[in-house]
């Protein structure tokens, strides 16, 4: 009697803790096996097409709405980038060719500014038709002319071409009652050199979409005014002609031109002055 009373009262224990850990083992594999479940039906309903497609919409717009940053700021601080004047005695034309100081650089897009076209009046207050700005020949330009900048290209030749022509754009007939629209004056001179000092911008970009393969060289060809104020119109500045398909980086030189500063100050005789300027992307 004492051998069994000893076995039954220390088998019920050891029962009692097997049962205990059972119960522990089946509530957390149930709770796993839910969860899973659970895992299994919210993936189920993602549309993970469209949900990529929003992602990479959203990471692009957020590359693109970042601030400019100068890519070549300690290379230009080191040794600016000089373009040379050279004319001759057979023509008025000019070429612009920029030294390359910057090797380390070639593989990066470049940006080329060209073909500036002002129309402006005559003194007379009536528009100046088939008139092309030309430099003089002067004593100080027969030599080596050195102007300082701040980056544009290294590597390209530079083809600096003005002209102005008061109905050069206008492709339909006007009749004689209809008015014309008149633009003022404003020096070429003074408005390459405040494009040039947001030029590293514009050629931001332009970098910022090619680095994601985004777009293609090309170029694009913008249209502003310029008030005798000194001030350009937001509403006047617009893309008249572009091969880049590429909105994102046309609203973003738009943008740039719209916070050009430096223009001077003339008299309300000269007028507004509409600007029409080609960039070009290789």
């Amino acid at each position: 009697m004492v051998k069994n009373d000893f076995n039954v009262k220390y088998a019920k224990p050891s029962l009692l803790k097997r049962t205990f850990s059972d119960i522990l083992f089946f509530r957390i594999l149930a709770f796993s096996l839910i969860l899973t479940l659970l895992t299994i039906i919210i993936l189920a309903n993602i549309q993970f097409e469209n949900v990529d497609e929003q992602i990479k919409k959203q990471y692009k717009e957020y590359v693109l709405s970042l601030t400019p940053e100068p890519i070549l700021k300690k290379e230009v601080e080191k040794q600016k980038n000089i373009f040379s004047t050279k004319t001759s005695s057979s023509g008025p034309s000019e070429r612009f060719a920029f030294k390359d100081t910057t090797s380390a650089i070639t593989p990066q897009p470049t940006i080329r500014i060209a073909d500036i076209e002002i129309e402006e009046l005559s003194h007379d207050g009536e528009a100046d038709g088939d008139i092309t700005i030309e430099r003089p020949v002067t004593r100080q330009q027969r030599g080596e002319v050195k102007l300082e900048m701040d980056g544009l290209m290294t590597n390209k030749l530079f083809e600096y071409e003005i002209e102005r022509n008061a109905n050069l754009y206008i492709k339909e007939p006007v009749s004689e009652s209809a008015e014309k629209e008149k633009f003022g004056y404003r020096d070429q001179e003074e408005v390459y050199r405040v494009i040039e000092t947001k030029s590293v911008n514009i050629e931001s970009c332009y970098n910022k979409a090619a680095r994601y393969g985004m777009v293609k060289s090309g170029y694009v060809k913008v249209q502003f005014k310029i008030t005798s104020d000194g001030y350009i119109l937001p509403q006047s500045i617009r893309i008249i002609e572009s091969n880049l398909r590429n909105k994102s980086v046309e609203q973003c030189i738009k943008k740039t031109i719209r916070r050009l500063r430096g223009f001077e100050k003339l008299d309300e005789s000269k007028g507004t002055a509409r600007i029409r300027h080609k960039f070009v992307f290789n």
